[in-house]
C-alpha cells in the first residue's frame, strides 16, 4: 500500500510539473477545444453562451496577434538601428500610421492587423538590404541588435502560437453558422465573427513565414558579429507550436 501511495503522489507531482511548463498558446488551444466540444457533439444549434465564448476566444486571439505584431515592429526598429537604417524604418512606419507619439500602436482589430502587413514586409526588405552591406556592428549597434533579436524571436513565437488557435476557431464558426438558420440573432453573431476569423486565419501563416525569413537574417548577422541569438524551432512555427 505504501508503494501505491508513493506512486500516486509521484504522479500528482509530475502532473503539477507538466502543467507549469504548458505553453500559453497551447493552453489557449486546449481551452478552446474544450469549449467547442459541447457544440460539436450534436447537430443541434450551439447555445448562445457558446457563441459568446467563441466571440471571447476570437477577441483574445486578435489581442494576442496584435500584441505580437507590436513586439515585432519594435524589434524591427531596434534591428534597423543596429544596421544604421532606423531613419528609413521610421519613415516606413510613419507613412503607414503605425507610429504614434514615438511608439508602435498596438493592432487592436483585424483591419489594423491586415493593414500592418505591408509596412512589416517593407521593414523586412529594408533589413535584408541593410544586412547585405553591413560591416561589423559597433558597441551601440550590438546593443540594439541584442535587444531587437530577442524581441523579434518572442513576437514571432507568440504570433505563430495563434495559428492553430484561430484556424480551429474559424472552422468552428463556419460550421456553426450552418446550424443557425432558425435563429436569426445567433446567426447574426456568428456572421459578425466569420469574416475576421477567416481573415486572421489566412493572414497569420503568411506573416509568420515572412518572419522566419527575417529570423534567418538575424541569425546570420548574429553569427557574423559573435552575438548569441534566441533559438527558435523554425520547422514548428507554421504548425503553431514551439
Amino acid at each position: 500500500m505504501k508503494i501505491h501511495k508513493l506512486i500516486v503522489v509521484g504522479m500528482f507531482v509530475a502532473g503539477l510539473v507538466m502543467v507549469s511548463v504548458v505553453d500559453p498558446a497551447q493552453a489557449q488551444l486546449s481551452s478552446l477545444k474544450k469549449g467547442l466540444s459541447v457544440g460539436g457533439k450534436s447537430e443541434q444549434a450551439t447555445p448562445a453562451a457558446d457563441i459568446d465564448k467563441m466571440r471571447a476566444d476570437l477577441d483574445r486571439s486578435i489581442s494576442e496577434v496584435g500584441s505580437a505584431r507590436k513586439l515585432l515592429f519594435e524589434a524591427q526598429i531596434e534591428l534597423a538601428a543596429a544596421l544604421g537604417v532606423k531613419e528609413e524604418a521610421d519613415k516606413i512606419l510613419s507613412a503607414a500610421n503605425v507610429l504614434q507619439s514615438g511608439s508602435v500602436v498596438t493592432q487592436t482589430d483585424v483591419v489594423q492587423i491586415e493593414s500592418s502587413q505591408e509596412p512589416s514586409n517593407d521593414l523586412n526588405a529594408l533589413l535584408s538590404d541593410a544586412s547585405a552591406s553591413a560591416g561589423p556592428l559597433d558597441e551601440q549597434g550590438r546593443q540594439h541588435f541584442a535587444k531587437g533579436q530577442a524581441a523579434f524571436a518572442k513576437g514571432l513565437v507568440a504570433e505563430a502560437g495563434q495559428i492553430a488557435v484561430i484556424t480551429a476557431l474559424a472552422a468552428e464558426i463556419k460550421k456553426q453558422s450552418g446550424k443557425m438558420k432558425s435563429n436569426p440573432a445567433n446567426a447574426a453573431k456568428l456572421a459578425a465573427m466569420a469574416v475576421p476569423a477567416a481573415k486572421l486565419a489566412t493572414l497569420i501563416p503568411g506573416d509568420v513565414e515572412a518572419g522566419i525569413g527575417t529570423y534567418q537574417l538575424i541569425k546570420k548577422v548574429g553569427a557574423d558579429n559573435n552575438i548569441a541569438v534566441e533559438k527558435i524551432d523554425e520547422d514548428k512555427l507554421l504548425l503553431g507550436a514551439q
